[in-house]
C-alpha cells in the first residue's frame, strides 16, 4: 500500500469539518469512503491519526502532529496555484532589462522601439546601474537579462558578446581641439579634464592608465561616475574628457562634439543572464531584438558611435 494525495486530502477535510458526514459533503463523497481512505492511512502510516470520543472523531496526538506538517504542504501548494493564476493573470508580466545608464538613453529605446513596430503582447521594464548593480540583479534574478560592460567570467551569470565600441574624446565645440579630427593623449597636456569616479572594481581603469600618463595631477579638478554628467559638464565649457560613446548622442545638440581618440581604448558588452534560468519567449524575443537594433544603429548615417567591426 502506498501514500496517496487522496487520503492526505481526505485526512486535511476530516481535520477541518470535525465529522465524517461533513467531511463527505465538502469532498462529494460517501461517508463510508472516507472512513475507508483514512483507515487506509492509518494502516499505511502505522498509527492512529483519531479517536472515537462520545460518537465525534477527535485526532490523536500523532494525527495532530501530521496535520501540521501536511498543511504546510498544502500552503505551499497553494502558493503554487496563486503564483500560476499570477502568471496567467499576467501573460504580459513586463521583461526586466538591466543595463547602464548610458545605454538606456541609447540602446534601450531603439530596442523597445523595434518591439513596438513589431506589436507583441508583452512590455519590457528597464532597470538601471552600475556594473556592479546590474551583476547583483542577475544574480538575484531580479533582471531576466542584462546589457552591460563585459564582465569576468562569475558563478550564477551566462554572457554572450555583443559588441565593441571606442573611446571618444568629448569637447565643448568652440574648443581649439575641436578643429582635430582625432585627439591624441599628448593632446590632453595642459587641459582642465573631467576625471572618472569609480562607481565599483570594474569602473574607467584603462581610461585612468592613460591619463595618469599624460596628465598632471592638478589637471583632473571635476569627477563623476556617471557618463550623462560628464558630459554635461563638457557641455556647460568645465573641461574635456575622454568617455564612452554612447551617452554623447543627446549632447551633441547641446554644444558637444566627440573625435575619435588615439591611442584607442576598446569597450566590449555583453548581453548576460542569470545561469540555469529557462529563457522564456519574450526574453528571447528581446534578445533578438536587441541584436537587430545594434545592426540597425550600426547602419545609420549619423552614427556617433565608433562600433569596432
Amino acid at each position: 500500500m502506498t501514500l496517496s494525495f487522496r487520503q492526505i486530502e481526505v485526512f486535511r477535510c476530516l481535520i477541518s469539518a470535525g465529522t465524517t458526514t461533513a467531511a463527505a459533503a465538502r469532498l462529494s463523497i460517501s461517508q463510508p469512503g472516507v472512513s475507508r481512505h483514512i483507515a487506509d492511512l492509518e494502516a499505511h502510516l502505522g498509527f492512529r491519526l483519531f479517536d472515537r470520543v462520545k460518537g465525534r472523531l477527535v485526532p490523536t496526538t500523532a494525527g495532530v502532529r501530521l496535520a501540521s506538517v501536511v498543511e504546510q504542504n498544502f500552503l505551499g501548494l497553494k502558493r503554487i496555484e496563486q503564483a500560476a493564476e499570477n502568471i496567467r493573470d499576467q501573460a504580459s508580466h513586463p521583461v526586466v532589462v538591466a543595463c547602464l545608464p548610458a545605454l538606456s538613453t541609447s540602446l534601450l529605446p531603439r530596442v523597445a522601439r523595434y518591439i513596438s513596430s513589431r506589436n507583441l503582447s508583452w512590455s519590457l521594464e528597464v532597470d538601471t546601474g552600475t556594473v556592479t548593480q546590474v551583476i547583483e540583479k542577475l544574480q538575484s534574478h531580479s533582471a531576466d537579462l542584462a546589457v552591460t560592460l563585459t564582465i569576468p567570467d562569475i558563478i550564477g551569470i551566462e554572457a554572450e558578446a555583443l559588441f565593441t565600441v571606442e573611446h571618444v574624446c568629448a569637447l565643448p565645440s568652440g574648443h581649439p581641439l575641436a578643429a582635430k579630427e582625432v585627439i591624441e593623449a599628448e593632446d590632453f597636456r595642459g587641459e582642465t579634464v573631467i576625471g572618472w569616479r569609480p562607481a565599483g572594481p570594474l569602473s574607467f581603469k584603462k581610461e585612468a592608465d592613460v591619463m595618469d600618463r599624460y596628465l598632471e595631477g592638478n589637471a583632473v579638478r571635476l569627477t563623476t561616475h556617471t557618463s550623462h554628467s560628464r558630459y554635461a559638464l563638457v557641455a556647460a565649457g568645465l573641461g574635456i574628457t575622454l568617455a564612452e560613446p554612447f551617452a554623447a548622442e543627446p549632447w551633441i545638440h547641446q554644444g558637444v562634439v566627440v573625435r575619435r581618440f588615439e591611442p584607442r581604448l576598446p569597450l566590449t558588452y555583453s548581453l548576460c543572464y542569470p545561469s540555469g534560468r529557462i529563457r522564456s519567449e519574450p526574453v528571447s524575443a528581446v534578445r533578438n531584438a536587441i541584436f537587430a537594433a545594434v545592426e540597425q544603429w550600426r547602419s545609420e548615417a549619423d552614427c556617433v558611435v565608433p562600433f569596432v567591426d
